[in-house]
């Protein structure tokens, strides 16, 4: 498997770690017209396939753009952010109780 192809399979599971389950697949041509759209893949099927495309829209000079569903978007956003704040608080509170270890063991 190629570099290419590797990267965006680890895409794929990167917002599939975080919820995604659907993506929109659009390949352009050099110009930026579309050539071909392929709404709501699940990601078992595109993982399969992704080599192949990838290698195909090279030969033909094209662009492959892969986006999670808009719906899945704003989910990841939402659980994004809610990752975020929970590990902000967690942080928080760790160093919170390790300034007052300190101020226990200055004592």
């Amino acid at each position: 498997m190629t570099g290419p192809a590797q990267q965006a399979l680890a895409m794929l599971d990167a917002f599939a770690s975080v919820g995604a389950e659907r993506f929109d697949l659009t390949i352009t041509d050099a110009a930026s017209g579309k050539v071909r759209f392929l709404p709501a893949r699940s990601r078992d099927p595109l993982r399969h396939t992704m080599p192949a495309i990838l290698q195909e829209a090279a030969a033909q000079r094209h662009n492959v753009i892969v986006r999670p569903r808009s719906t899945d978007a704003m989910e990841l956003s939402s659980k994004a952010q809610e990752n975020g704040e929970t590990y902000a608080l967690r942080t928080a509170r760790n160093a919170a109780a390790a300034l007052e270890r300190r101020r226990g063991l200055q004592r």
